[in-house]
C-alpha cells in the first residue's frame, strides 16, 4: 500500500494569475471583518461553558447510580453527541479541538478518552458540515481578483469531497484537463478565530487555576493555528516533504498546483481510490494488511522526525490515507 503523508483535506501553495492573458480585476472587499468581535467570541464561549457544566453535573451523578458503569457509558454517548454538535455549529477552533480529542486513541485506551468521544468526534476530521459552494466561492474570488472558481476551472463540483476545521475541498478539472482538489478556507474563519482568541486571552489572564498562568498556552495555540491559515506555508512544507521522501515508493505527497493556489486557497493533484488509515474494515476489504500499513506509517513519520528533522502533517486520520501502490518497474537482467 501507499501511505500518503500529505493531507487530502490539508494542502496548498503560492499565487499566480489563473488567466495570465487577462488583466486581473480589483478583488472584492472582504465580506467578513478580520478583527475580533468580543460579543461573538463571548457568546460562543458561553455555550461551550454551559455544555461543560452540564457534563460535569451528569458525570457527578453517575457514581450514585445503581449501575455506575452503564450510567457512565450513557453519559459518554450523550455528551459526545453534544460535543459534536457544538464543534459542528461553532467550527474553527472548536472543530480543531474536537479533531485533537478524536486523535487521542493511543496507548491510554478508553481510560484516556472514552471510545464514545473518539467515535463521535472523528466525523469532524474530514466530514464537518458542508458549507454552500457560493459561500466558499467568496474566498476564491477574494484571492483571485474577483474571478469565480467556475470561471477559472473548466469544471468544479459544488458538493465538497471533504470538509474539516479550516477549509473544505472541492474536486475540479483545469482547462488543460488536469483533475485537481481545491481546498478553500471558510471566508468567515479569520473573524471567528480572532473573536475566539480575544476571549480566550482575556480568560487566560484572569483565570489562574492553582495560581498557574495559562495565558502562554493560549498564545502558543494562537500562533500554531494562525500558521495553519497560511496555505502558502503549507504548500512549501508539502514540497519539501515530497523532496525528503522522494526515494520511498510507499509514500505519495500530492503535487501542489501553484497557479491555482494562494494564502487561502490550495490546489493539488486529485488522488483517487484512497482509504482512511484508521478504517480497519475498509483497509481489509481493499486488500491491505493493517499491520503493514501501521508499520509503513510509523516508518514514514519516524524518518521525518529523526532523519530530516522536518515533519509535514497534522496527522489525524482525516489527513493520512492509503491507496494502491503502482507496480515497481522490473530490473533489467
Amino acid at each position: 500500500p501507499t501511505v500518503p503523508s500529505s493531507m487530502a483535506a490539508d494542502a496548498n501553495g503560492p499565487v499566480a494569475d489563473a488567466v495570465p492573458d487577462v488583466a486581473p480585476a480589483a478583488p472584492p472587499p472582504p465580506k467578513y471583518a478580520s478583527g475580533p468581535d468580543m460579543g461573538l467570541g463571548m457568546g460562543r464561549a458561553m455555550l461551550a461553558m454551559q455544555l461543560f457544566e452540564k457534563g460535569k453535573s451528569m458525570y457527578a451523578q453517575c457514581e450514585a447510580d445503581p449501575n455506575p458503569e452503564e450510567a457512565y457509558e450513557r453519559t459518554h454517548r450523550l455528551m459526545a453527541d453534544e460535543c459534536l454538535k457544538l464543534a459542528q455549529s461553532h467550527g474553527g477552533i472548536y472543530n480543531k479541538a474536537a479533531q485533537f480529542v478524536a486523535s487521542l486513541q493511543g496507548g491510554a485506551g478508553d481510560k484516556g478518552i472514552p471510545k464514545a468521544y473518539i467515535e463521535a468526534l472523528k466525523v469532524v476530521t474530514d466530514k464537518a458540515p458542508f458549507k454552500p459552494f457560493s459561500d466558499m466561492d467568496e474566498c476564491f474570488r477574494e484571492e483571485f481578483g474577483g474571478k469565480s472558481a467556475k470561471e477559472v476551472f473548466a469544471s468544479i463540483e459544488e458538493t465538497p469531497i471533504a470538509a474539516a476545521s479550516l477549509a473544505q475541498v472541492h474536486r475540479a478539472v483545469t482547462k488543460d484537463g488536469r483533475h485537481v482538489a481545491v481546498k478553500m478556507q471558510y471566508p468567515w474563519l479569520k473573524h471567528h478565530l480572532a473573536s475566539d482568541f480575544a476571549v480566550f486571552t482575556m480568560f487566560g489572564q484572569q483565570i489562574k487555576p492553582g495560581g498557574f498562568d495559562l495565558s502562554w498556552l493560549v498564545r502558543d495555540f494562537q500562533v500554531s493555528l494562525t500558521a495553519e491559515l497560511d496555505f502558502e506555508g503549507e504548500a512549501a512544507n508539502a514540497e519539501r516533504c515530497a523532496r525528503d521522501l522522494a526515494h520511498r515508493p510507499d509514500v505519495l505527497v500530492p503535487n501542489v498546483i501553484k497557479e491555482f493556489s494562494s494564502k487561502r486557497v490550495m490546489t493539488t493533484e486529485y488522488v483517487p481510490d484512497m482509504t482512511r488509515v484508521d478504517n480497519r474494515e475498509g483497509l481489509i476489504m481493499a486488500g491491505y494488511d493493517p499491520k503493514r500499513v501501521g508499520a509503513a506509517l510509523a516508518s514514514v513519520f519516524s524518518e521525518m522526525v529523526f532523519v530530516h528533522g522536518h515533519v509535514h502533517g497534522d496527522p489525524h486520520a482525516g489527513n493520512v490515507y492509503v491507496r494502491p501502490r503502482k507496480p515497481l518497474p522490473r530490473a533489467k537482467s
